[in-house]
């Protein structure tokens, strides 16, 4: 009987055709071992327990094969997420499972190219060289065939894109692929996507407590702490510093906290090479502007403030790669960040930074400045150069501060710490008005701390010691305060409007420690000033200072007098926000006077044309009102008043104050 034979042999077909007579035997060669190539499980793996639950969920809804994407910057632990899952799951996957790094974060020359990563596969599946077809595509379709109906997981590690992986995703359901990649992957076709965000501060602390036990850490809680936190949530870094640590284990933490404090990336050099891979393997373009994104000490930047720094009319391509390879993201629409480590690093590759840094601080020193001209008209100009921004009205400028607020401080910090003393006050002087009037008072307070130096002139010094003194009366720090106020009023002597100033804030420092008189005193020493200079609406302000304290005092005639004064002059000159100021005060002379009617009147007044501003004296008046209301048996209204009266307080940390509307409240 003629027989036709069709098997397998080494993975090749055998095709015999004729008659044969009698039994045929194949010896067939032993089926290869399903392969088990993943490395050990990571040792020391903390968190990303709701990443874990993604996987396994989209896993086990998968109509056909999982393709997960694990992305994020170099370090942050995504290879460690795919073998924490694949150790987890290795019993799905019983025909085995098979590991291939990519090192698609290699130079040029040093990364596997698809049929290389291709060629891999095919090896871990046991099919001998002789055996792999030579055309690309075949071999694709070899790979195909031998794992269809297989349940099969991969892990392809450090992709460079998603073509560098796409002929070696499994097609067969039952099947999964862990992807990871510093790339956004934005051209795969994943079943599910995963950005690593860092590790949490407690999430940090967890991995440092398995590595080094938690009675290590227990004794030096501060030195962990700040070891820690300057490892930026990034488990590479903290892996790093914890093997540092373990293998001195006589050291006091202290030692290495201190260490990587004042030099970061030079104590994590395994880090640095990582971050290096990416570097290198830039275009020269994104590459110059990765390094000059090191001069960025904040949150985040916009793209605007890094076009200005990098001198290029649009940025965004150059930025759109380095989010390619996870070295920044655009966490909100325009807005660019990357983590404090990657940042330093970048910084070691940037050559001119004096000159870089000159751009980007002209950009928020110019841009704030604008910002603040629409914010308070009536403050004296200061020289920042040729200021071609604009601000089309007052809710543009607040936006553009609550989006750089972050920005601008820490850049202040930064340029004080290499000694650039002038851009400091600068940068203090065009965030004052935008601090004072949000009721920031601390932040105030900390950016003319940081301002102050004994390298500014006279009059530089002055002014900030005066506006630092504002922001400390406001905080309570009275007795700083007027130590502050007492140099700016020496160093500012033949200065009358500074004078005026200064003595308005004195008037202010003393009402807030009780002395009323002084604070008139003051208020009176101001007024003064201000008719040297012959400047109305600041005579106003010393004006309506003078009611407030004169009704304080019980001379609530008088002090009606002055803020009548007061308001005819903010009319006059068209100062809507000093006219509400004024019927604020009138509002607090009629309820010291008991005319509660009256009182409430001014108040609701006021609040109309405060319309939302000066969140600071708007949460004054509103408890205030709130008062009134009550005494006059208006609980409802009195409660809701109180209410905004204290969210405003606690978003200005004002503490003292919103205690006392909290027990106002429970009382009624």
């Amino acid at each position: 009987m003629a027989k036709v034979v069709r098997t397998e042999v080494t993975g090749s077909p055998l095709v015999a055709a004729g008659v044969i007579h009698g039994d045929v035997t194949i010896n067939q060669p032993s089926r290869p071992p399903a392969p088990r190539q993943l490395p050990p499980a990571p040792r020391w793996f903390t968190a990303r327990l709701g990443e874990q639950a993604v996987l396994t969920t989209a896993f086990e809804r998968a109509d056909g094969p999982l393709v997960a994407a694990i992305v994020g910057v170099g370090g942050i632990g995504k290879t460690w997420l795919a073998l924490r899952w694949a150790h987890d799951h290795v019993e799905s996957f019983p025909d085995g499972q098979v590991f291939v790094d990519l090192r698609g974060i290699a130079p040029a020359g040093q990364f596997l190219p698809p049929a290389a990563v291709l060629r891999c596969v095919l090896d871990a599946l046991g099919v001998p060289p002789q055996a792999v077809p030579i055309d690309f595509e075949a071999q694709v379709g070899r790979y195909r065939s031998l794992v269809a109906g297989k349940r099969m997981l991969f892990v392809f590690d450090n992709v460079r894109d998603a073509e560098h992986v796409r002929a070696a995703l499994p097609s067969a359901a039952g099947c999964a692929a862990l992807v990871t990649s510093r790339n956004r992957l934005a051209g795969l076709d994943a079943s599910v996507r995963i950005a690593l965000p860092p590790l949490t501060g407690d999430e940090s602390v967890e991995l440092f407590e398995r590595r080094l036990g938690r009675s290590r850490l227990a004794a030096e809680p501060e030195a962990v702490r700040c070891l820690v936190e300057d490892c930026a949530g990034l488990p590479l870094a903290l892996g790093l510093a914890a093997g540092r640590v373990a293998d001195h284990a006589s050291f006091p933490i202290e030692v290495f906290a201190r260490e990587l404090r004042e030099s970061r990336l030079p104590a994590l050099d395994g880090l640095a090479t990582v971050l290096s891979w990416s570097y290198q393997a830039l275009e020269p373009l994104p590459a110059k502007v990765f390094a000059l994104l090191g001069l960025i000490p904040g949150a985040d930047a916009g793209t605007r403030a890094i076009e200005c720094l990098t001198e290029l009319p649009d940025a965004r391509p150059a930025l759109r790669a380095l989010e390619r390879v996870s070295l920044v993201q655009e966490h909100a629409p325009g807005r660019w960040q990357l983590h404090d480590l990657v940042r330093l690093y970048a910084l070691e590759q940037l050559d001119d930074v004096e000159a870089a840094l000159d751009r980007f601080v002209g950009y928020y020193v110019r841009n704030g400045y604008a910002a603040d001209r629409v914010l308070d008209p009536r403050r004296t100009p200061i020289d920042v150069g040729p200021v071609t921004e604009r601000f089309a009205d007052r809710a543009a400028a607040l936006a553009w501060f609550e989006a750089e607020r972050a920005g601008l401080m820490a850049t202040q910090r930064f340029v004080a710490d290499r000694g650039r003393h002038v851009d400091a006050w600068r940068l203090a002087w065009v965030m004052h008005s935008f601090h004072w009037q949000q009721g920031l008072v601390r932040d105030q307070a900390g950016v003319w701390r940081v301002a102050l130096s004994d390298r500014l002139d006279d009059a530089s010094s002055a002014l900030a010691r005066r506006l630092l003194g504002s922001a400390l009366v406001r905080t309570g720090a009275v007795e700083d305060a007027l130590a502050l106020l007492g140099q700016a009023l020496l160093l500012g002597q033949g200065d009358r409007w500074g004078e005026g100033h200064t003595h308005r804030s004195l008037a202010r420092a003393w009402e807030r420690s009780g002395d009323n008189a002084r604070a008139l005193e003051h208020a009176t020493l101001a007024l003064a000033a201000y008719e040297a200079v012959e400047s109305p609406l600041d005579i106003a302000d010393a004006l309506e200072l003078q009611g407030r304290y004169e009704a304080e005092l019980g001379r609530l005639d008088v002090a009606i007098g002055h803020n009548a004064a007061a308001l005819e002059l903010y009319r006059r000159n068209g100062n809507v926000d000093g006219e509400a100021t004024a019927l604020d005060g009138l509002g607090h002379i009629e309820q010291r006077a008991g005319r509660l009617d009256l009182a409430v009147e001014h108040y609701e007044r006021a609040l109309a044309l405060f319309d939302g501003r000066h969140a600071y004296h708007l949460a004054d008046t509103l408890d205030r009102l709130a008062d009134c209301r009550a005494r006059l048996g208006h609980t409802a209204q009195a409660r809701q008043t109180w209410q905004t009266a204290l969210g405003l307080y606690e978003n200005q940390q004002r503490g003292a104050d919103a205690e006392r509307v909290r027990d106002r409240l429970g009382e009624v």
